[in-house]
């Protein structure tokens, strides 16, 4: 929805500054590889919002400060 909503509003003013700018991030985002948005979105809900888990599921063992999924049965 949201870019349904930016996309009109760029066709209707195709010539102003925020027509421009909506237009330069998403040729950017389009251009970016895959691997490299998944690898900013775990970085963004992971690290910096702390919302998801960024290795998967199970149990974590803190090793100096990391925490790790793989030194458990779970996760071998």
């Amino acid at each position: 929805m949201i870019g349904i909503v930016l996309g009109v509003f760029t066709a209707i003013r195709r010539d102003g500054w925020a027509s421009n700018v909506i237009m330069a991030g998403s040729l950017i985002g389009v251009s970016l590889p895959t691997f490299l948005i998944g690898i900013l979105l775990i970085y963004v809900f992971s690290v910096e919002l702390d919302l998801l888990p960024s290795f998967g599921r199970g149990d974590v063992v803190d090793v100096g400060g990391w925490s790790t999924g793989f030194l458990t049965a779970s996760g071998l």
